[in-house]
């Protein structure tokens, strides 16, 4: 008998949502057990809000299943929101085969069921359909290779997680295999976003308006991830906002990371407040550009005065400098922000700025 692609999308959603119950009952039965980001510094914080986020997409794919029946985007984003939820299981204190058993199956579920359904879902988002439609075939196929390269990941890892967990699947004769994975994963993911590309070009204003909410809250979570994780780095940060400060901004980074799927796509496939999305673009972009300028002018500002406050007086460093330089940033704000609104306006909302 022949299992076409919704009667298999069913079975893993009923398998994911028994899944789900088990790790619902893992995350009542040991609230306060450190979990996979516990070097981050808050040991149970992560689990409780990966918890919440994998639920809070759950709830939102189920709503999509129910209002837009047949798109095969609500079930890829339940399986999407029970590998968030995952993200919650505790880590095993003593490292026997039973207590690895959890995280094993996780680590299964999460790289071959979880990543191929997050690309899948970006050449199918928003209408079920591949764009373009001759691509509609192959797909199936990609999702596959993706399953596979992901499980020899799994197999040829030795250890898991900044805990370094154990993983009693390694085979030492995958190692080298496992690289694929860096190949193959950024090749169909690019494909993604240049499907998404041709969409957004041949679709009509509704169908560009539920792409833009996706690529917006895509955009401020990578951006987001950059800022944390490249321009601010461990060490650093701890040095500026202090150990607790910094751990809770990489935490919700993560978070955010397991949580924008859901609040964009429901947005976009629920159709709630579609066109709201082109206020949310322009003033992101504003405020993004003011802040950065006004960074750049702060600290150059600062750097500059110290050095010439140094070599006349012979002194380091002086509170009036800084004090003075906040003072300029704040009589900056408001005419820098006026400029860059209406430089984007004129470019990219032309007819807003004719009116």
């Amino acid at each position: 008998m022949k299992i076409n692609r919704h009667d298999f999308l069913n079975v893993l959603v009923i398998f994911s949502l028994a899944y789900y119950v088990f790790i619902v009952f893992q995350f009542v039965t040991h609230p306060f057990a450190p979990g996979a980001q516990a070097a981050l510094g808050i040991p149970f914080l992560f689990r409780w809000l990966s918890m919440l986020a994998g639920t809070f997409t759950i709830i939102v794919a189920l709503f999509i299943m129910r209002r837009v029946r047949g798109n095969i985007i609500g079930p890829l984003l339940l399986l999407y929101g029970v590998g968030s939820a995952g993200w919650s299981l505790p880590v095993p204190d003593d490292f026997t085969l039973p207590s690895l058993v959890p995280g094993v199956v996780f680590n299964l579920y999460f790289y071959v069921i979880v990543l191929p359904a997050i690309i899948a879902m970006f050449y199918y988002f928003p209408t079920g359909r591949v764009y373009p439609p001759r691509l509609e075939r192959w797909i199936p196929f990609g999702v596959l290779t993706i399953a596979v390269t992901d499980l020899l990941v799994v197999l040829g890892t030795s250890a898991a997680g900044q805990s370094r967990v154990p993983n009693p699947l390694y085979i030492q004769a995958f190692e080298p295999l496992a690289g694929i994975f860096n190949i193959i994963f950024p090749i169909f993911t690019l494909g993604a976003f240049f499907s998404i590309y041709l969409r957004y070009r041949s679709s009509d204003t509704r169908t560009r308006l539920q792409l833009k909410w996706l690529l917006w809250l895509m955009a401020v979570v990578v951006f987001s991830s950059f800022a944390v994780f490249a321009i601010l780095p461990p060490g650093r940060m701890e040095n500026l906002l202090g150990a607790q400060l910094a751990a809770l901004l990489r935490t919700a980074v993560f978070i955010l990371w397991q949580s924008f799927a859901a609040v964009a796509i429901g947005i976009s496939m629920l159709r709630h407040n579609l066109w709201g999305i082109d206020v949310i673009i322009r003033k992101t972009v504003t405020y993004a550009l003011v802040v950065a300028l006004l960074l750049i002018v702060y600290f150059g500002s600062v750097i500059l005065l110290q050095q010439i406050f140094a070599n006349i007086t012979g002194l380091q460093g002086n509170e009036f400098i800084t004090v003075l330089s906040t003072l300029a940033i704040a009589a900056l704000f408001v005419p820098l922000r006026n400029r860059i609104q209406n430089a984007i306006d004129k470019r990219f909302y032309r007819k807003k700025y004719d009116a």
